[in-house]
């Protein structure tokens, strides 16, 4: 069983925070290379990261609509617009 479902079942809704934090994990563990070598409860949520940058890593929360969360993380020197610098 997935864990959000795991989770519905004993504590009630995941709060949009988890959720995000989750996804934002997912999509640098993709970035990384073999997303299943990755651990998210080892990895730093890209949500936390000061300016959605981590050294060469970025990070950006993309508005796909209501109830949805979608997270695009990549390495590079560019900058995403509106992150801050590196």
């Amino acid at each position: 069983m997935w864990v959000a479902e795991r989770w519905a079942d004993q504590l009630g809704p995941i709060p949009l925070t988890l959720e995000s934090d989750f996804f934002a994990k997912e999509a640098l563990a993709k970035a990384l290379g073999d997303a299943l070598l990755y651990d998210p409860r080892r990895l730093e949520s890209p949500r936390t990261w000061l300016g959605g940058n981590a050294g060469r890593w970025h990070a950006a929360e993309l508005p796909v609509g209501p109830s949805h969360l979608a997270w695009i993380c990549w390495a590079g020197d560019e900058v995403a617009e509106g992150t801050g610098s590196s």
